[in-house]
């Protein structure tokens, strides 16, 4: 379980992205939604998580800065 409150979350992302910010999440046969700054950022924030690093390795993760 993690404590909202004291833990440190890390998020680590590898994938492909696209100029319009999506990350591909592939994962067959599963059809996965892909991940917009957006997504993420409301994810982390219904989470309640107060510290977390996010590392993201793709291709246009720059667009996530802002969120």
């Amino acid at each position: 379980m993690i404590n909202t409150e004291e833990d440190i979350v890390l998020l680590h992302i590898a994938t492909n992205g696209g100029n319009d910010y999506r990350l591909a999440l592939d994962l067959p046969p599963l059809e996965l939604a892909q991940l917009t700054p957006s997504a993420l950022a409301r994810m982390l924030a219904t989470g309640g998580i107060k510290w977390k690093v996010i590392v993201i390795s793709a291709c246009f993760s720059g667009g996530f800065i802002e969120r």
